[in-house]
């Protein structure tokens, strides 16, 4: 009994040995080609890859403040604007800041959005403080922003390098 029992133990040890040697097959995950992206000149160096929705608005006192043809930056709204939410612009996606569309997607995601991919967008105005890594493209009409849709995007932003601010000194 005892020796069918070792020999029980051996064969079991053995298999697990057998099955822990044996290399695993090799998973495959395939992943879109991403978009290639020519850097127009005069752009800053400092460059992020970002994930983030893409929305649209137009100038129309419901998506906008009392002054719907003014972005935030003080400049007048034209194409190729962007919005930014908050949280983006403590990144460093502050006015001035270029952003470069690579990839485009989504269940919600609207036919015009694809037009989107490849164009040099400039941040000139910001989001509600509720909304998070989220960017909305200025559109002319209420119908063109409705047909970018909800987008789930990948980004290249440019944005300019850190300045330092200096700190005043209390005084005595």
């Amino acid at each position: 009994m005892k020796w069918h029992l070792l020999s029980f133990s051996l064969g079991v040890l053995f298999l697990l040995l057998l099955a822990w040697s044996r290399q695993p097959d090799p998973v495959v995950i395939e992943r879109p080609v991403p978009t290639p992206v020519m850097v127009p000149s005069g752009l800053p160096k400092h460059v992020e890859i970002l994930d983030l929705t893409m929305t649209a608005y137009s100038s129309t006192p419901d998506q906008t403040d009392s002054t719907p043809f003014v972005t935030a930056s003080g400049q007048g709204v034209r194409d190729g604007i962007v919005a930014v939410s908050r949280d983006l612009e403590l990144l460093g996606l502050r006015f001035g800041s270029k952003v470069v569309v690579t990839e485009v997607g989504g269940p919600s995601c609207g036919p015009a959005a694809g037009e989107l991919v490849g164009r040099v967008l400039e941040v000139q105005d910001r989001m509600h403080h509720r909304k998070y890594r989220q960017i909305d493209v200025w559109q002319p009409s209420r119908e063109e922003a409705l047909a970018i849709g909800r987008c789930h995007v990948r980004v290249v932003a440019f944005t300019p390098p850190p300045t330092l601010v200096a700190q005043a000194e209390p005084r005595p």
